[in-house]
């Protein structure tokens, strides 16, 4: 069997488990009033809405010598998308609308850090740090 039969076939299997759903917004050089609450915000465009699935790649530990010596752990999350999805950028902003099995994921939102390519790929994987506040 060919690699482009499989892959296609792996691409059907990796669309079977985004199970969760997002949206990923581009920042533009507008912005905006909020009418409801006067507050000053940045203007969006929606660059992608549908459904995805998020990984935990593990944590890993940095030392940080400039505080102390104290270790700073980070952990690296990924999102798979379709691999049809082409038009997402590092510094997205990526907000979980809703997860099967996960609800502690509904309502984050994360940042593109980096993005992945390769031949075989079954699903687009972006990398991506959670926005705090």
């Amino acid at each position: 069997m060919s690699a482009s039969i499989l892959t296609a076939r792996a691409r059907v299997a990796a669309i079977r488990l985004m199970v969760d759903a997002c949206t990923i917004a581009r920042e533009t050089s507008g912005r905006a009033t909020n009418l409801d609450t006067g507050q000053v915000v940045k203007v969006t465009t929606t660059v992608y809405t549908g459904q995805c699935r998020v990984q935990h790649g593990g944590v890993q530990t940095a030392s940080m010598p400039q505080i102390g010596e104290a270790q700073l752990e980070l952990q690296e999350l990924s999102l798979q998308l379709p691999i049809t999805v082409t038009d997402v950028r590092p510094d997205d902003l990526v907000t979980i609308t809703s997860s099967v099995l996960d609800a502690g994921l509904t309502g984050r939102t994360f940042r593109v850090r980096g993005i992945g390519h390769k031949t075989h790929a079954t699903a687009r994987r972006l990398q991506l740090v959670e926005v705090i506040g």
